[in-house]
């Protein structure tokens, strides 16, 4: 049937007279059944240390693929570590942001197994995986006889609080490999024990989910928060510095040395236009007065003051004072001292302290 109407043809299709055709129309609906079989992940029951060094039972997945170790926030806070601060894009399966890291904390793990022990660097996420072992029982294979399980709970329930990343698999796999063919899980030989993993014969898992653990950490994301926040920060202008300062730093400048011992040495810088603190003498002649009736009651304490002042004579540290200073109207200032003795003390048993802060007369 041709259409007269005056239009482009190819905007519909030739019509159709409803007497001459008869129209089906039905929708048919397939569901594709499929059969799941369980798989066993490799898990392992290790012992993590806390702040105070005690040990907690935790349970860990082992998961080469991924690239960080991960810990729940609910063992960090049960084990007290100290935490630092750090926030990390973590990618899993499918390029899927799964969250920010709260941080990283370095955990000591402990085997059940033997004396074998790791320090891991662990990023804080609040879970790891909603994993639950479909075990029922590990021994019904014969080539799992005789073997000592990193995970002898297999079938519990329980969480998993810990994942062990491809950056600690390399450190715990022993030479060691049982098999059971297609339709039984594989041993591997660990330092942790006998870690158990692949498809559980005659388990069925539900067909609505599965899990997969891969995990990457995005530092190039972190750089680019990075420097955002570099960029819109406020830009602190250099101060500029004093007078006073500048002197500091050219006194510095011209007379610090090295010694032969590789030692640096540097003569103090003193204040020319300093104001006067008033009279020091008396408050260090009094000190001194104290100190002598305590000669007097100790005498190893006297023998042992007096050897330290010789030899800080001697070294150069200080030069006796005639009294023409005075008469010279020179500004003088007295440093009190006093000696503390530590018996427990290995090396020096008399420390004797020089009271820089003592104030003058005037209270300065």
């Amino acid at each position: 049937m041709i259409c007269k109407e005056r239009h482009h043809t190819t905007l519909h299709e030739a019509c159709v007279t409803a007497g001459n055709m008869s129209t089906l129309s039905s929708h048919v609906s397939h569901r594709i059944q499929t059969t799941a079989v369980a798989v066993l992940l490799a898990t392992a029951r290790v012992y993590a240390a806390d702040r105070s060094g005690s040990l907690h039972t935790v349970r860990a997945l082992i998961d080469p693929g991924s690239e960080v170790s991960v810990i729940t926030e609910a063992l960090a806070q049960r084990l007290r570590l100290s935490r630092a601060k750090t926030s990390v894009a973590i990618f899993g399966v499918g390029a899927q942001h799964t969250g920010m890291t709260r941080g990283i904390v370095n955990l000591e793990v402990e085997s059940r197994t033997s004396d074998f022990s790791l320090k891991v660097c662990t990023h804080v996420l609040p879970r790891v995986t909603p994993y639950a072992g479909k075990l029922t029982n590990p021994h019904a294979w014969p080539h799992f006889e005789g073997i000592e399980l990193a995970d002898t709970d297999c079938h519990a329930n329980d969480p998993v609080e810990l994942l062990l990343g491809a950056d600690q698999y390399a450190a715990i796999l022993k030479p060691g490999l049982r098999t059971g063919g297609t339709h039984a899980p594989v041993a591997q030989h660990t330092t942790l024990g006998w870690i158990l993993s692949g498809v559980v014969d005659g388990g069925r898992r539900s067909s609505e989910s599965v899990l997969s653990h891969q995990c990457t950490v995005d530092d190039q994301l972190t750089d680019l928060v990075q420097q955002f926040w570099e960029q819109e920060a406020w830009p602190i202008p250099e101060r500029p510095l004093t007078k006073e300062e500048e002197r500091c730093e050219d006194h510095f400048a011209s007379t610090h040395s090295r010694t032969a011992e590789g030692r640096y040495v540097v003569r103090l810088p003193f204040k020319s236009d300093a104001a006067g603190i008033g009279d020091t003498r008396t408050a260090a002649i009094r000190l001194l007065q104290t100190m002598e009736r305590k000669f007097n009651q100790q005498p190893k304490f006297q023998v042992a003051y007096q050897d330290f002042m010789q030899e800080y004579e001697l070294l150069g540290h200080m030069s006796r004072a005639s009294a023409t200073h005075e008469a010279d109207n020179q500004r003088i200032y007295y440093l009190p001292h006093h000696g503390v003795v530590k018996e427990s003390s290995t090396t020096t048993k008399l420390r004797v302290v020089f009271n820089g802060s003592q104030r003058g007369r005037n209270g300065e």
